[in-house]
Protein backbone atom coordinates (compact mmCIF):
# COMPACT_ATOMS: atom_id res chain seq x y z
CA UNK A 1 0.00 0.00 0.00
CA UNK A 2 1.33 3.38 -0.99
CA UNK A 3 1.61 5.82 1.93
CA UNK A 4 -0.04 9.32 1.07
CA UNK A 5 2.05 12.34 -0.13
CA UNK A 6 1.53 14.82 2.97
CA UNK A 7 0.76 18.38 1.37
CA UNK A 8 0.94 21.49 4.05
CA UNK A 9 -2.05 23.87 4.71
CA UNK A 10 -2.39 26.36 1.98
CA UNK A 11 -1.19 28.94 4.93
CA UNK A 12 2.34 27.97 4.39
CA UNK A 13 4.92 29.25 2.07
CA UNK A 14 4.85 27.00 -0.41
CA UNK A 15 8.03 26.56 -2.58
CA UNK A 16 9.17 30.22 -1.83
CA UNK A 17 11.25 28.28 1.05
CA UNK A 18 12.82 24.90 1.69
CA UNK A 19 10.99 24.58 5.06
CA UNK A 20 7.90 22.60 3.57
CA UNK A 21 9.75 20.19 1.39
CA UNK A 22 12.52 19.60 4.68
CA UNK A 23 10.88 20.01 7.45
CA UNK A 24 7.13 19.10 7.10
CA UNK A 25 8.20 16.64 4.29
CA UNK A 26 5.32 18.11 1.78
CA UNK A 27 5.69 16.81 -1.87
CA UNK A 28 3.09 19.73 -3.69
CA UNK A 29 3.50 20.16 -6.63
CA UNK A 30 4.72 24.05 -5.61
CA UNK A 31 7.34 22.54 -3.07
CA UNK A 32 8.51 19.74 -5.29
CA UNK A 33 9.03 21.96 -8.73
CA UNK A 34 11.12 24.14 -6.14
CA UNK A 35 13.36 21.56 -4.29
CA UNK A 36 14.03 20.35 -8.04
CA UNK A 37 15.10 23.86 -9.14
CA UNK A 38 17.14 24.01 -5.64
CA UNK A 39 18.94 21.13 -6.52
CA UNK A 40 20.01 21.79 -10.08
CA UNK A 41 20.83 25.41 -8.43
CA UNK A 42 23.23 23.13 -6.40
CA UNK A 43 24.85 21.07 -8.71
CA UNK A 44 25.47 24.10 -11.28
CA UNK A 45 27.57 26.17 -8.69
CA UNK A 46 29.22 23.40 -7.34
CA UNK A 47 30.23 22.29 -10.96
CA UNK A 48 31.93 26.13 -11.45
CA UNK A 49 33.46 25.68 -8.06
CA UNK A 50 30.93 28.79 -6.53
CA UNK A 51 28.60 26.33 -4.19
CA UNK A 52 27.81 27.96 -1.04
CA UNK A 53 27.57 24.64 1.02
CA UNK A 54 31.29 25.85 1.78
CA UNK A 55 30.52 26.59 5.44
CA UNK A 56 31.92 29.78 7.84
CA UNK A 57 32.41 30.57 11.27
CA UNK A 58 29.25 31.53 12.86
CA UNK A 59 30.02 33.75 15.62
CA UNK A 60 29.79 36.97 13.67
CA UNK A 61 26.43 36.43 12.07
CA UNK A 62 25.26 35.47 15.99
CA UNK A 63 26.51 39.09 16.61
CA UNK A 64 24.72 40.42 13.92
CA UNK A 65 21.45 38.86 14.38
CA UNK A 66 21.37 39.79 18.06
CA UNK A 67 21.83 43.76 16.75
CA UNK A 68 19.22 43.50 14.74
CA UNK A 69 16.95 41.46 17.64
CA UNK A 70 17.81 44.76 19.32
CA UNK A 71 16.55 46.87 16.70
CA UNK A 72 13.13 45.09 17.02
CA UNK A 73 13.46 41.93 14.48
CA UNK A 74 12.16 38.52 15.20
CA UNK A 75 13.34 35.35 13.75
CA UNK A 76 10.56 35.68 11.20
CA UNK A 77 11.28 38.97 9.96
CA UNK A 78 15.07 37.99 9.64
CA UNK A 79 14.24 34.93 7.88
CA UNK A 80 12.00 37.19 5.56
CA UNK A 81 14.91 39.66 4.54
CA UNK A 82 17.43 37.05 4.16
CA UNK A 83 15.03 34.81 1.90
CA UNK A 84 16.34 31.55 3.96
CA UNK A 85 13.98 29.21 6.22
CA UNK A 86 12.98 30.74 10.05
CA UNK A 87 14.60 27.66 11.85
CA UNK A 88 17.42 28.48 10.22
CA UNK A 89 18.21 31.93 11.92
CA UNK A 90 16.27 30.41 15.10
CA UNK A 91 19.45 27.23 15.10
CA UNK A 92 21.94 30.32 14.52
CA UNK A 93 20.97 31.34 17.95
CA UNK A 94 20.57 28.03 19.81
CA UNK A 95 22.08 25.41 18.80
CA UNK A 96 25.89 24.81 19.45
CA UNK A 97 26.64 24.72 15.74
CA UNK A 98 30.26 26.31 15.13
CA UNK A 99 29.74 26.74 11.49
CA UNK A 100 26.98 27.90 8.88
CA UNK A 101 26.60 27.63 4.96
CA UNK A 102 28.41 30.92 3.87
CA UNK A 103 25.34 31.56 1.52
CA UNK A 104 23.23 32.10 4.68
CA UNK A 105 25.98 33.99 6.56
CA UNK A 106 26.09 36.17 3.76
CA UNK A 107 22.34 36.89 3.19
CA UNK A 108 21.63 37.11 6.59
CA UNK A 109 24.90 39.30 7.15
CA UNK A 110 23.71 42.10 4.46
CA UNK A 111 20.37 42.63 6.19
CA UNK A 112 20.86 46.38 7.55
CA UNK A 113 17.96 47.67 10.11
CA UNK A 114 15.58 49.31 8.85
CA UNK A 115 12.10 49.96 10.61
CA UNK A 116 10.29 49.35 7.23
CA UNK A 117 11.05 45.82 7.52
CA UNK A 118 9.15 45.68 10.74
CA UNK A 119 5.53 45.21 11.35
CA UNK A 120 3.84 48.55 12.91
CA UNK A 121 2.77 46.68 16.05
CA UNK A 122 6.44 45.80 16.42
CA UNK A 123 7.85 47.08 19.54
CA UNK A 124 11.16 48.88 19.68
CA UNK A 125 13.77 50.55 21.66
CA UNK A 126 12.23 54.22 23.04
CA UNK A 127 14.92 56.16 23.70
CA UNK A 128 15.46 57.99 19.81
CA UNK A 129 11.86 58.51 20.30
CA UNK A 130 12.37 59.80 23.68
CA UNK A 131 15.19 62.13 23.04
CA UNK A 132 13.24 63.46 20.18
CA UNK A 133 9.78 64.83 22.24
CA UNK A 134 12.92 66.14 24.81
CA UNK A 135 14.46 67.70 22.13
CA UNK A 136 11.46 69.77 20.94
CA UNK A 137 10.65 70.60 24.30
CA UNK A 138 14.18 72.75 24.52
CA UNK A 139 12.57 74.59 21.41
CA UNK A 140 9.69 75.10 23.69
CA UNK A 141 7.13 72.25 22.10
CA UNK A 142 4.83 70.87 24.49
CA UNK A 143 3.35 67.74 24.48
CA UNK A 144 -0.03 68.13 23.72
CA UNK A 145 1.39 69.73 20.54
CA UNK A 146 3.38 67.31 19.22
CA UNK A 147 0.99 65.07 19.99
CA UNK A 148 -1.63 66.73 18.04
CA UNK A 149 0.88 66.88 14.83
CA UNK A 150 2.18 63.47 15.12
CA UNK A 151 -1.43 62.18 15.08
CA UNK A 152 -0.83 60.30 18.50
CA UNK A 153 -2.48 60.27 21.92
CA UNK A 154 -1.29 62.51 24.47
CA UNK A 155 -1.01 59.59 26.97
CA UNK A 156 1.59 58.05 24.44
CA UNK A 157 3.58 60.39 24.17
CA UNK A 158 3.06 60.73 28.49
CA UNK A 159 3.96 56.83 28.55
CA UNK A 160 6.95 57.29 25.81
CA UNK A 161 9.23 59.18 28.57
CA UNK A 162 9.17 56.14 30.95
CA UNK A 163 8.57 52.85 28.66
CA UNK A 164 11.46 51.08 27.42
CA UNK A 165 9.87 50.41 24.00
CA UNK A 166 7.43 51.62 21.60
CA UNK A 167 5.25 50.56 18.94
CA UNK A 168 7.31 50.95 15.28
CA UNK A 169 4.02 53.28 14.25
CA UNK A 170 3.76 55.64 16.63
CA UNK A 171 8.01 55.91 16.51
CA UNK A 172 7.23 56.60 12.47
CA UNK A 173 4.57 59.32 13.70
CA UNK A 174 6.55 60.92 16.54
CA UNK A 175 10.02 60.75 13.68
CA UNK A 176 7.96 62.40 11.15
CA UNK A 177 6.68 65.04 13.38
CA UNK A 178 9.95 66.05 14.54
CA UNK A 179 11.49 66.29 11.14
CA UNK A 180 8.67 68.76 10.53
CA UNK A 181 9.55 70.60 13.79
CA UNK A 182 13.51 70.18 14.46
CA UNK A 183 14.39 74.08 13.62
CA UNK A 184 10.85 75.28 14.21
CA UNK A 185 10.00 77.33 17.32
CA UNK A 186 5.92 76.24 18.39
CA UNK A 187 3.48 79.64 18.22
CA UNK A 188 2.88 82.42 20.23
CA UNK A 189 -0.45 83.69 19.39
CA UNK A 190 -2.81 82.99 22.94
CA UNK A 191 -2.34 83.18 25.91
CA UNK A 192 -2.43 79.11 26.50
CA UNK A 193 0.19 78.87 23.40
CA UNK A 194 2.61 80.99 25.33
CA UNK A 195 2.24 79.55 29.04
CA UNK A 196 2.48 75.87 27.02
CA UNK A 197 6.01 77.03 25.81
CA UNK A 198 7.37 78.85 28.38
CA UNK A 199 6.18 75.49 30.60
CA UNK A 200 8.26 73.44 27.79
CA UNK A 201 11.02 75.15 28.21
CA UNK A 202 11.23 74.82 32.08
CA UNK A 203 10.72 71.57 32.16
CA UNK A 204 13.72 70.92 29.16
CA UNK A 205 15.77 73.02 31.35
CA UNK A 206 15.48 71.29 34.62
CA UNK A 207 15.35 67.85 33.56
CA UNK A 208 18.84 68.57 31.58
CA UNK A 209 17.42 67.92 27.96
CA UNK A 210 19.57 69.29 24.73
CA UNK A 211 18.27 70.57 21.44
CA UNK A 212 18.37 68.82 18.33
CA UNK A 213 21.90 70.32 17.26
CA UNK A 214 23.28 68.72 20.26
CA UNK A 215 22.67 65.46 18.51
CA UNK A 216 24.32 64.01 15.36
CA UNK A 217 22.79 60.60 15.83
CA UNK A 218 19.86 60.66 18.50
CA UNK A 219 18.38 57.29 17.62
CA UNK A 220 22.58 55.76 18.23
CA UNK A 221 24.74 58.63 20.01
CA UNK A 222 25.16 57.40 23.23
CA UNK A 223 25.62 61.01 24.30
CA UNK A 224 24.75 64.15 23.36
CA UNK A 225 28.26 66.10 21.80
CA UNK A 226 30.09 68.00 23.94
CA UNK A 227 32.18 71.03 24.38
CA UNK A 228 32.43 73.42 20.81
CA UNK A 229 30.23 71.01 18.62
CA UNK A 230 27.11 71.16 21.58
CA UNK A 231 26.54 74.14 20.98
CA UNK A 232 24.84 77.03 22.84
CA UNK A 233 21.94 76.07 25.49
CA UNK A 234 18.69 77.25 23.09
CA UNK A 235 16.40 76.59 26.10
CA UNK A 236 18.36 79.41 28.02
CA UNK A 237 18.34 81.61 25.86
CA UNK A 238 14.57 81.46 25.38
CA UNK A 239 14.07 81.87 28.96
CA UNK A 240 16.02 84.49 29.45
CA UNK A 241 14.37 86.09 26.29
CA UNK A 242 11.09 85.31 28.06
CA UNK A 243 12.28 87.56 31.23
CA UNK A 244 13.27 84.44 32.91
CA UNK A 245 15.97 84.13 35.53
CA UNK A 246 18.46 81.91 34.42
CA UNK A 247 21.81 81.89 33.88
CA UNK A 248 23.83 82.41 30.68
CA UNK A 249 27.22 82.08 29.24
CA UNK A 250 29.02 84.60 27.57
CA UNK A 251 27.97 83.63 23.83
CA UNK A 252 24.36 82.98 24.86
CA UNK A 253 24.11 86.08 26.24
CA UNK A 254 24.99 87.85 23.30
CA UNK A 255 22.54 85.89 21.33
CA UNK A 256 19.72 87.03 23.95
CA UNK A 257 20.91 90.52 23.58
CA UNK A 258 20.60 90.58 19.52
CA UNK A 259 17.21 89.00 20.06
CA UNK A 260 16.10 91.75 22.52
CA UNK A 261 17.44 94.97 21.27
CA UNK A 262 15.43 93.76 17.75
CA UNK A 263 12.84 94.94 19.84
CA UNK A 264 13.97 98.07 20.89
CA UNK A 265 14.63 97.43 24.29
CA UNK A 266 16.49 99.77 26.74
CA UNK A 267 19.84 99.20 28.27
CA UNK A 268 18.41 98.65 31.43
CA UNK A 269 16.01 96.45 30.30
CA UNK A 270 18.42 94.53 28.63
CA UNK A 271 20.49 94.29 31.92
CA UNK A 272 17.13 93.48 33.94
CA UNK A 273 16.13 90.53 31.97
CA UNK A 274 19.62 89.30 31.28
CA UNK A 275 20.82 89.44 34.86
CA UNK A 276 23.97 91.38 34.54
CA UNK A 277 25.00 95.63 35.19
CA UNK A 278 23.72 97.58 32.61
CA UNK A 279 27.55 98.59 31.96
CA UNK A 280 27.71 95.16 31.09
CA UNK A 281 24.94 95.07 28.05
CA UNK A 282 26.58 98.89 27.67
CA UNK A 283 29.97 97.09 25.98
CA UNK A 284 28.46 93.51 25.00
CA UNK A 285 26.34 96.23 22.44
CA UNK A 286 29.21 98.09 21.47
CA UNK A 287 31.25 94.42 20.50
CA UNK A 288 28.32 93.30 18.69
CA UNK A 289 28.08 96.45 16.61
CA UNK A 290 24.12 97.45 18.11
CA UNK A 291 22.92 101.21 18.53
CA UNK A 292 21.93 101.96 21.77
CA UNK A 293 18.03 102.23 21.85
CA UNK A 294 16.31 105.40 22.94
CA UNK A 295 12.55 105.93 23.35
CA UNK A 296 12.60 109.48 23.34
CA UNK A 297 14.79 112.74 21.93
CA UNK A 298 15.06 113.73 25.49
CA UNK A 299 16.38 110.37 26.93
CA UNK A 300 18.69 110.07 23.73
CA UNK A 301 20.40 113.70 24.57
CA UNK A 302 20.58 112.76 28.14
Amino acid sequence: MTAPVFTCPPSHAHGLTANCYTAHACRCTGCREAGTARRARMRRLVAYGRWGGARTPIAAVRVHVMILQRFGYTYAQIARRAGIQEHTVYRCMNHRNRTILADNAARILAIAPSYADLDPGTLVPAEGTRRRLQALACLGWSGAAIAAIAGVSLDTVHRISSAPTVRVVVRNAITAAYDRLWNQEPPTDTKAQRQSRTFALHTAQAAGWVPPLAWDDIDTDPEPQQGEDAGVDEIAIALAVDGQPVRLTREERHIALRELHAFGHLDSELAARLGVDVRTIDRDRKLLGLPANYWTEHEAAA
